[in-house]
């Protein structure tokens, strides 16, 4: 499904041991695992039932960066976070892209579990939304077409998705077909 896109991220991002990646203090384990195996340093955003918080964001964001360790990205999944499972209302959405296009910080929105949603809560994903920043947005097929499929994509804008299809053509993901 989705998780070699989010491996990817980090193989196409993390060019040295320590590189900062920003995500939910809580967070999927086996998206912990494939950046710490990339040599990311983890920088956990704590969370509260709508999701990361952009104070708590937007501070830590200058305080890295005032110490010359600007992050690679920002990782979210807002929508059905795991594993919270919180929805990031819009305006938090919006809140979060704002303070990402401050610090001109792409963000990775891993939006895996967002076609699962069947109640009249849906929230529009970031990479909709309007914003400056570059917005990678990551998609899985397995959760309503069937797990046995592992079907997923992902969208990127220039130069971004030549820099993660040459993994493809590098030997890096073997799996990976660009469309």
């Amino acid at each position: 499904g989705s998780m070699q896109a989010v491996t990817l991220m980090a193989q196409a991002f993390v060019e040295s041991q320590g590189d900062t990646i920003v995500l939910e203090e809580f967070c999927y384990s086996g998206t912990l695992s494939a950046y710490r195996t990339e040599g990311a340093k983890l920088v956990g955003i704590p969370l509260d039932a709508e999701g990361m918080l952009p104070g708590v964001l937007e501070k830590r964001l200058k305080d890295l960066t005032d110490r010359g360790e600007k992050p690679k990205f920002i990782y979210t999944l807002a929508t059905y976070q795991n594993p919270t499972g919180s929805i990031m209302p819009l305006e938090r959405r919006r809140e979060l892209l704002r303070i990402a296009d401050e610090y001109e910080i792409p963000v990775v929105e891993d939006h895996c579990y967002a076609d699962t949603v069947y109640e009249p809560c849906h929230v529009p994903s970031l990479y909709t939304l309007p914003h400056r920043t570059p917005v990678i947005h990551i998609e899985s097929l397995s959760k309503i077409l069937g797990p046995g499929v592992r079907l997923g994509y992902f969208v990127a804008p220039q130069p971004f998705l030549e820099k993660i299809l040459q993994l493809q053509r590098d030997g890096g993901a073997s799996t990976l077909s660009a469309a």
